[in-house]
């Protein structure tokens, strides 16, 4: 071009040519610059010294007009992510969300306690941790889990203004539109400590004056986490780098990752696992997302030192594992952009947020010893004869989902053991599509795909070479997963970027258009096959003909078998406790007279002939049969005295939302009546006592908690007991626990005559 003064670079040659370098603002607080390095979208490649090397997955446009067909793609990169955001939301029952239930499903249940012991007991006390009785023998609250979700609900919680009236109703959405209105202005401002208190303004004053009620705010905070995450898995990959429709087609593929329940429901990070109950883990794993995204940024051009700490910092506050995977991707980050520069912003931006952490971190390590290690064995092992052993076929069915799930655990296992899961929905099509993003990441040099490589190698390493230890591996597998996903958006990416190669015969950017149908296609074909798994595309309909297979559902030239149950899951969990179904069945006996041949003398004979039928009926609730337990409880507290109750364990409990919801007793009386099993089991060195006594003292006790050789019990020692009542007792005497509260009828009538009990309610 006419009058440029940059020397050419050859798309062919990887040789660091020099580039005229002009005005850098040197503000570390965070002020604009002005580089010839950056690309139009602010994306810059790597450079020290006045040097630039051009990788060939980032390159440079080749001309004004492309600058200019890009000034709009912000708005459609803010549809695509509002549109994968939304989906989620509809997912999560956005009506069953807003309604004022309790919360139930798996842990989730179980964690309505926390919150709400925060607000009453600790925060007036001007603690954030603190001893309860509540659970277990008591335990340490919040000293061994993390406080700042909790936090966040009662934040939302509180308020001047609540939604729940005309007046509140206007209120909150005037608050709302100032907030927006005030993120607008600070975005603006050039000084970074005015654009720092007018964001910080926008989110805390709608935070601090509109409130919900307390099952409402506990909802949201826990549906926050998935909701987002589309944006900040966006936020994180253009913070890498990638380019047009990458980070678009990122978010598209996060959503696949988030529905997904064929891989995993309990390790973290997707839906499924959210309304198992780890929300937190999914709070902190969108936080780090939109943490790397400035990191990032804040590596390539020395800006938002001061945010990029403070959301480290309140990601590693919200769960530990999410935490040490961002280290480890920062650091992977920094190694791909190596510079003096970007050490001396990465070492004390890193160092302020590990400092703003250590409030909590501190009390968790230095108290570490007191924690109880549940012992659960590390996948990939097996357990032969009385030894565990390293099974290959274990590993590889959990870093390769669709790899065989039938095969002997031991040499000497007289039978295959078949596993249904983790079995990755069309597993090899994004496994393809994520082999061609890493190799053609190394071709091109596209820094987005080098460390999504990196970090799924290490991921798979640390599955594999993790101890067997209190750290269960398996919580490294969302990890695996997620950059899976992410590496099939980088692979489409890349072979856009390859077709504009071999059709114009020069590095470009992707053509508006093309970007627009490629992430269009991609939304398209995704949400198709998510609604065929919810049953939920328009005029869907199943498959009504006789002859086919009852499970098969229909949609136009589409059809399937697989159910997916997380919006089902969603449903349950936020229908709440107290929307729970229950049926009272009624026997109808009717005897009739039948002539039957006697075998033995070979004469007709008349005999009677009882038949019986069962039909339910809708009368009686299961939320009414619990609330009806709980004000008996209630009752017990007050004429009896306050205390410690055992409760029997069976699996008839997930009638009432989840097995856990009788650890709301503490929640439903005040603290009054306090529970034997809580939630938090490594909180507690009195966990392992309890489930002993629960083995003791259920027909069906669920033994969680393991006594393996690493726990220092001897191969072919197993503490557990069956049902014993004597012995039961004994314990629950020695647990300071004064009253037994029996469920099945087995255990009722043993109990009946023992003169150590008394009975003193009944539900």
């Amino acid at each position: 071009m006419a009058g440029d003064t940059t020397p050419a670079i050859d798309p062919n040659s990887t040789e660091w040519e020099p580039l005229e370098r002009t005005s850098v603002a040197s503000d570390d607080a965070g002020e604009e610059e002005t580089d010839p390095l950056a690309t139009n979208d602010g994306h810059q490649d790597g450079r020290e010294d006045g040097r630039v090397w051009v990788d060939y997955g980032e390159a440079e446009p080749e001309d004004a007009d492309s600058s200019q067909a890009f000034r709009w793609w912000p708005w459609i990169s803010f549809l695509v992510v509002a549109l994968c955001c939304g989906y989620v939301f509809w997912v999560c029952q956005p009506n069953l969300i807003f309604r004022n239930t309790t919360a139930t499903g798996g842990d989730l249940g179980a964690h309505v306690w926390g919150p709400a012991y925060l607000r009453d007991e600790l925060l007036p006390s001007g603690r954030l941790t603190g001893w309860t009785p509540d659970w277990y023998g008591g335990f340490p609250a919040y000293t061994f889990y993390m406080v700042v979700p909790s936090l966040a609900i009662l934040a939302v919680e509180h308020g001047f203004f609540q939604p729940n009236s005309p007046l509140g109703i206007l209120g909150a959405l005037a608050i709302a539109v100032g907030a927006v209105f005030l993120g607008r202005w600070a975005h603006r401002q050039r000084s970074s400590w005015l654009r720092a208190a007018g964001w910080a303004a926008a989110i805390l004053i709608p935070l601090l004056t509109i409130g919900f009620p307390y099952n409402i705010a506990f909802k949201m905070v826990t549906v926050a986490g998935v909701v987002f995450f589309p944006a900040g898995v966006w936020y994180a990959m253009s913070g890498l780098s990638l380019r047009r429709p990458g980070p678009e087609l990122a978010a598209v593929a996060s959503v696949a990752f988030l529905m997904d329940k064929t891989i995993f429901h309990i390790y973290g990070g997707n839906i499924a696992s959210t309304m198992a109950g780890e929300f937190a883990f999914s709070l902190s794993l969108t936080l780090s997302m939109f943490a790397l995204g400035l990191i990032a940024r804040g590596l390539r051009t020395g800006q938002y030192r001061v945010r990029s700490a403070l959301l480290i910092a309140i990601a590693a506050l919200c769960h530990v594992i999410p935490a040490i995977i961002l280290f480890v991707g920062a650091l992977v980050a920094f190694l791909l952009r190596p510079s003096m520069r970007s050490l001396i912003w990465a070492v004390p931006t890193g160092v302020s947020g590990f400092l703003m952490s250590l409030w909590w971190y501190l009390p968790f390590f230095g108290r570490s010893a007191f924690l109880n290690d549940m012992g659960w064995e590390k996948l990939g092992l097996s357990r032969c004869d009385t030894k565990l052993v390293t099974n290959s076929h274990q590993y590889l069915r959990a870093l390769l989902p669709f790899a065989d799930h039938k095969f002997k655990l031991c040499e000497n296992s007289p039978e295959p053991t078949v596993f249904s899961d983790p079995n990755m929905l069309h597993g090899r099509f994004f496994f393809a599509l994520a082999l061609v993003g890493i190799v053609l990441s190394v071709v091109m040099l596209c820094r987005a795909g080098l460390w999504l490589s990196v970090m799924l190698a290490a991921s798979a390493v640390a599955f594999v070479l993790m101890p067997q230890a209190r750290f269960w591996n398996a919580r490294v597998l969302p990890f695996y997963y997620l950059y899976v996903y992410l590496l099939a958006a980088v692979g489409v990416t890349l072979l856009l970027r390859a077709l504009v190669l071999v059709v114009a015969g020069r590095w470009s950017d992707t053509p508006p258009w093309l970007g627009i149908s490629a992430t269009a296609v991609a939304m398209g074909a995704l949400f198709i096959a998510l609604g065929l798994s919810l049953r939920a595309l328009p005029s869907f309909t199943p498959n009504v003909d006789a002859d086919a297979d009852p499970t098969t559902y229909d949609w136009g030239p589409f059809h399937t078998r697989y159910q997916g149950p997380v919006r089902g899951w969603a449903k349950w969990n936020f229908e709440g406790l107290e929307q729970k179904p229950g049926q009272t069945y009624t026997t109808t006996t009717k005897t009739d007279q039948v002539k039957t041949t006697d075998e033995v003398t070979g004469k007709t004979v008349t005999k009677e002939v009882t038949t019986s039928t069962v039909t339910a009926e809708m009368k009686t609730q299961d939320s009414e049969v619990f609330f009806a337990m709980i004000d008996e409880m209630r009752r017990v507290g007050r004429e009896e005295g306050c205390g410690r109750a055992y409760w029997e364990y069976d699996k008839a409990l997930e009638k009432f939302g989840t097995p856990m919801t009788p650890m709301l007793l503490p929640y439903y009386t005040k603290s009054c009546i306090g529970s034997m099993e809580g939630l938090y089991f490594e909180a507690s060195s009195t966990t392992p006592f309890h489930f002993l006594v629960q083995s003791e003292l259920s027909q069906s006790p669920s033994r969680p908690q393991r006594f393996d050789e690493h726990l220092d019990f001897g191969p072919t020692e197993d503490p557990y007991r069956p049902f014993d009542l004597d012995g039961g007792i004994q314990h629950l005497q020695m647990l300071g626990v004064k009253y037994f509260m029996a469920m099945t009828d087995p255990t009722k009538l043993a109990v009946a005559g023992d003169e150590r009990l008394t009975l003193v309610g009944r539900s």
